[in-house]
């Protein structure tokens, strides 16, 4: 019976692929000693949101009569949106969006760029979180390449925002099973509909693996940092007082920033213009 071939083939395709259609399902961070208890309540999460809220606009309403205050007040509202991010375990655009406009208010341009950083990170098509960014940068005097970049880039940058990763690994996976599948009845059973399957399903395949693809290489988000310490000097070497300066002023905070290498208490790291220095570690923090 020509069948059985077909399902022992089958068999042995879904053996290998199974596995990793599971892992692509699991959460991509898991802690087996978390408890239910641990878990922060909507009612609590809510209240310090509210309490950060009441911090921001407090701020926003005294900076016209006390500028010293209203940073103040706005400094504590960013450390309250970050308080709920680290310690409730939240990762969310709208709260980094949140921590990012209180440093700007106290002009605090090296965190607020870093927030709206990560912001982007999380939504990469979520126009405000995009604009926050460009009006940061403007302050600083910085424009990046992305934002030279035509409509097209904003469509293709923002389908991360849209769509969870492991739902797109699984239809990857399952897409590479189907084509095969597809592949292999077509030569035993030729029929127009199945070599029609198998096509699609190979073209939706690449598609998914060049989307992925462009994923992984517009966010490099291990090494994506900015520089947060204002007056920081570039070096040409990991040493002050052995390399001469990288550039005639200090780097001013909110510069961002590629890490390629760490060497103890120093990172060397590629500026938006393509040029490489050295700085204290304390002076960038990753995104």
């Amino acid at each position: 019976m020509r069948s059985t071939p077909n399902h022992n083939v089958l068999i042995a395709l879904l053996a290998c692929v199974l596995p990793s259609l599971c892992v692509a399902f699991l959460p991509r961070e898991f802690d087996p000693s978390q408890s239910v208890s641990n878990v922060p309540t909507a009612a609590s999460i809510d209240r310090q949101l509210e309490e950060a809220h009441e911090a921001f606009h407090r701020a926003l309403s005294l900076l016209p009569s006390d500028h010293a205050a209203g940073v103040e007040l706005a400094r504590e509202a960013a450390a309250r949106y970050r308080g709920i991010s680290l310690n409730q375990g939240i990762s969310n655009h709208l709260l980094e969006l949140n921590v990012g406009n209180s440093y700007m208010l106290c002009e605090d341009l090296g965190r607020a760029v870093l927030a709206y950083k990560r912001a982007e990170r999380l939504a990469p098509g979520d126009q405000r979180v995009r604009q926050s960014l460009r009006n940061a940068r403007a302050k600083i005097g910085v424009i990046a390449p992305s934002d030279t970049q035509g409509k097209w880039f904003d469509a293709v940058s923002a389908w991360p925002g849209l769509v969870r990763r492991d739902i797109l690994l699984a239809a990857l996976v399952a897409c590479y099973v189907g084509g095969w599948v597809a592949a292999i009845t077509a030569r035993y059973r030729s029929h127009r509909i199945v070599r029609f399957a198998g096509v699609t399903l190979g073209t939706v395949f690449v598609a998914l693996a060049a989307l992925l693809g462009v994923a992984e290489w517009q966010s490099p988000q291990a090494l994506s940092a900015v520089v947060v310490q204002s007056g920081a000097v570039g070096l040409n070497g990991p040493a002050v007082g052995v390399y001469e300066p990288t550039y005639k002023a200090p780097l001013a905070a909110g510069m961002e920033c590629v890490v390629l290498e760490t060497r103890g208490s120093w990172v060397h790291v590629r500026l938006l213009d393509g040029t490489t220095t050295w700085l204290v570690a304390s002076a960038v923090e990753l995104v």
